[in-house]
């Protein structure tokens, strides 16, 4: 099957109209933030565990009679010791924290979960910022992709391409440098 990954840029609602015109019996996974933009999802993935129960309670909040979901988080010993995991997570996963931005860390779960075919949407790897109301009342402070080319051109663009030389296959992208690396679905 497909897993359509939505991330948090501009971008996120025309990929992923256009991706679920591709793929409508496809599956979403919402990062982040943009668990608060999109309404249909199946899964919501809190890239960084200790802000699970934000993105859950905030995507509540926002859509109330949304349909069920679950709540995926990663988990890095280094960071997690002795800490609990927020109570809304019905996953956790280990060991597939990349360097490469949460997207591939979505990639990486979703070819876990089973999907042959994983679309990014929302995720073109550029300093476009962050889609209107991903953080509305969240206070989220990944500065990562609004920060300037800097950050997005040095360590995560190198180590997501680094991750799509590996194991990429299966994995495409809606928009922007991402696209130019993976290539579209077809």
């Amino acid at each position: 099957g497909t897993l359509l990954i939505a991330g948090a840029a501009p971008s996120v609602i025309e990929d992923l109209a256009k991706a679920r015109s591709l793929r409508p019996d496809a599956l979403v996974m919402a990062i982040n933030g943009a668990g608060q933009v999109i309404e249909d999802i199946d899964f919501l993935l809190c890239g960084h565990a200790e802000k699970a129960q934000m993105f859950y309670d905030a995507r509540l909040k926002k859509f109330p009679n949304s349909k069920p979901f679950t709540v995926h988080a990663t988990f890095r010993d280094r960071y997690r010791e002795g800490k609990p995991i927020a109570s809304c997570v019905t996953h956790v996963w280990k060991g597939v924290a990349t360097g490469g931005t949460s997207a591939w860390v979505a990639a990486r779960i979703g070819k876990a979960m089973g999907f042959a075919e994983r679309i990014l949407c929302g995720c073109p790897l550029e300093a476009t910022g962050y889609v209107a109301g991903e953080s509305d009342g969240i206070g989220h402070d990944c500065a990562r992709i609004g920060s300037g080319e800097g950050r997005m051109d040095g360590k995560y663009r190198a180590t997501f391409e680094k991750r799509a030389r590996e194991e990429g296959a299966g994995v495409f992208s809606m928009s922007g440098w991402s696209q130019t690396l993976l290539g579209a679905p077809c």
